[in-house]
């Protein structure tokens, strides 16, 4: 199995407090980790260090040829407006078909649907749109 990320000897501290101490952890192709703990123990530093977003105080890590590694952050900083917005206006210019945007909006509100976000929202009425699609169908806030 070709290895994916090798952390050897990291160390990482808050102020005041040490998080972990030279601690080495290899991933290899196929491998399911599960990183579990109590808050403030240093799960989040710990995938960020995986992800390459952060550097270790201490030690290393190390990422296999061509590995390219995916991260969506706990508090990721969106751009103010609109979904349709941040994506551009491919949508409203006819750069996709509509069969394309038609199956984007179902993805899009399937996914979306499943992460449990389709709930009322306070200042969010009934029927507010969230995904647009063709033929006058809307996937809206429940």
């Amino acid at each position: 199995m070709a290895v994916l990320v090798d952390v050897e000897k990291v160390s990482a501290a808050r102020p005041g407090r040490p998080l972990f101490t030279d601690l080495s952890l290899t991933v290899a192709d196929g491998d399911r980790v599960g990183i579990v703990g109590i808050n403030g123990t240093g799960k989040s530093t710990l995938l960020r260090l995986l992800a390459g977003v952060e550097h270790p105080e201490s030690g290393s890590v190390r990422f296999g040829r061509g590995v390219r590694i995916g991260w969506l952050d706990q508090s990721p900083r969106l751009p103010d407006g609109t979904a349709l917005a941040a994506v551009g206006t491919g949508w409203a210019a006819g750069e996709i078909t509509v069969a394309e945007q038609y199956l984007a909006t179902a993805v899009a509100g399937r996914l979306v649907s499943r992460l449990g976000a389709l709930t009322r929202h306070p200042g969010r009425s009934r029927g507010t749109v969230v995904f647009g699609a063709p033929s006058g169908e809307r996937h809206s806030l429940a």
